[in-house]
């Protein structure tokens, strides 16, 4: 998978995470599907 594509990913989860919170009432599902944005963007700090 190229480093894009984990952007890419990493930035729809970030962008669901803070969909969730003050659009939808907090809504658990979105704030857990965001969470996968920090591991993604460790992993590509790291890399770099």
């Amino acid at each position: 998978m190229s480093v894009f594509m984990l952007q890419v990913i990493a930035m729809i989860t970030m962008f669901c995470d803070h969909l969730g919170e003050p659009f939808l009432n907090n809504n658990v599902v979105l704030r857990c599907i965001g969470r996968f944005a920090f591991p993604i963007y460790a992993f590509l700090l790291a890399e770099m």
